[in-house]
């Protein structure tokens, strides 16, 4: 999904400023890779492999620690926010999603994700002074220390209304990682943002 997310956004800017995505050349084809799969799938290496994975998983499975949050044990229903559009709205949005060949759930997740780092920037800008950050910058490299860290961290609780540990932002310490991160993160329980300041 992260390289679809990328490549999609290279190509959201390249038609925007009215130029054609330069994409990195694919290594393979569909065809052949499907074809690999289906191959190694026959093999015995593939049996193997899948009955070593049905022995290790047969007993109950360990409670999960993903960062410094514990996973409950019982399964977990994500909230959900409905919203709706106006008619206009609906309809531009249709127009543009046909015009890019994309459905409109892409156009979303594709503005959803720049809007996404586009928050990251912002306070990483506001924190260090910059008048401008790139989604590859490190923040560390660029003056950042553990106060501005623990700044960073708070504001972006504050404004996405998720608990987003510190050390998600030492361990993913550009735009990109941090947005990717905080993309999968979405799927632990949401905290009110007036719960989340330090």
């Amino acid at each position: 999904m992260g390289i679809f997310i990328r490549e999609l956004l290279l190509c959201l800017e390249a038609f925007a400023a009215g130029g054609e995505p330069e994409l990195p050349p694919l290594p393979t084809t569909y065809v052949a890779f499907v074809r690999g799969r289906r191959e190694w799938l026959a093999s015995d290496q593939s049996k193997a492999v899948e009955a070593y994975w049905l022995d290790r998983l047969a007993a109950p499975l360990p409670q999960l620690r993903i960062w410094d949050y514990d996973a409950p044990a019982e399964e977990v229903v994500n909230e959900t926010l409905e919203f709706g559009v106006g008619a206009d709205t609906a309809s531009g949005l249709a127009a543009l999603a046909r015009k890019l060949r994309v459905t409109p759930h892409v156009l979303l997740l594709s503005a959803y994700a720049v809007a996404l780092r586009g928050t990251v920037v912002a306070a990483w800008t506001e924190v260090l002074g910059f008048a401008e950050a790139d989604v590859r910058t490190n923040f560390f490299e660029a003056g950042g220390d553990s106060f501005s860290l623990l700044t960073v961290a708070g504001r972006l609780r504050a404004e996405l209304g998720l608990d987003i540990p510190v050390r998600a932002l030492v361990d993913a310490p550009t735009v990109e990682t941090l947005a990717a991160y905080i993309e999968e993160l979405r799927g632990a329980p949401v905290r009110p943002a007036a719960a989340t300041h330090p």
